[in-house]
């Protein structure tokens, strides 16, 4: 976690949970099970907040490129993965943009768009499915005739 503060609140609401319903926990071992809860409670927090500020700042920061040939290659395989991504079926491809680039959650695709959530999961697995078989397809040309 990037956030001491959120961290240690993640921390104070595990053992809240595991004091407050402690006459029903059945823990055999505490190690592994504050593992377990420190990681799903992270998870949640990261669903919650999806990205805050500094989080999108570190981000743009990792994909900072140095030259003018390295940027080239970069817009070059952004370009050809937003084609792919229009070569999907246009309700995947919707699903899909939603998910990614609107950063909305499948329940929340799942009510704009009136269908279920089991449907919007399987259109994003079909998107990606397509995705890495077009990558992969990429990435084999590139290195065949570089």
């Amino acid at each position: 976690m990037q956030d001491k503060a959120t961290a240690e609140d993640l921390v104070q609401n595990i053992f809240f949970s595991l004091w407050k319903n402690a006459r029903n926990c059945k823990v055999k071992e505490i190690k592994p099970y504050l593992f377990g809860a420190a990681r799903k409670q992270m998870a949640k927090e990261f669903r919650r907040s999806k990205f805050n500020a500094d989080q999108h700042a570190y981000l743009r920061q990792l994909y900072v490129t140095h030259n003018t040939e390295e940027y080239l290659e970069a817009e070059e395989t952004r370009k050809r993965i937003l084609t792919i991504i229009q070569g999907l079926p246009r309700k995947c491809r919707h699903v899909f943009e939603m998910s990614r680039f609107g950063a909305l959650t499948n329940r929340e695709i799942a009510g704009k768009l009136g269908i279920s959530v089991f449907t919007v999961e399987n259109h994003i697995k079909k998107a990606l499915s397509h995705l890495r078989q077009a990558i992969e397809l990429l990435i084999f040309f590139a290195f065949w005739f570089k």
